[in-house]
């Protein structure tokens, strides 16, 4: 209910993603005018099973306010609604040594 009144849309990004890649990936995506992005790190739970306890994935949220008059319709499945930066890179042609990643071991 707010997030219709305050026109806002929630998707679930990949954790090395910012505010800015985020902004440039759903105005290119979706074709609308965002105004503000927020960012959630969600924090892994543990779950019990039984005797067998385990933890949730921890994951990345981020909170899309769309300009007034800009909407999104969203169907389809759940792959759809992720945002990874691999495909962001592939659909805005940006090559791989502009993205620092960390190196493991080096």
């Amino acid at each position: 209910k707010i997030q219709e009144e305050n026109n806002t849309v929630v998707f679930e990004v990949e954790k090395s993603m910012n505010k800015i890649h985020v902004k440039q990936a759903i105005e290119e995506i979706y074709k609308v005018k965002v105004e503000s992005v927020n960012i959630v790190n969600t924090k892994s739970k543990t779950k019990r099973v039984g005797r067998y306890t385990g933890k949730t994935h921890a994951f990345k949220k981020a909170y899309i306010k769309l300009a007034p008059g800009s909407s999104i319709t969203i169907l389809g499945d759940k792959e759809s609604l992720y945002i990874n930066k691999e495909n962001y890179r592939k659909k805005m042609r940006i090559p791989d040594n502009c993205i620092r990643r960390k190196n493991n071991g080096d």
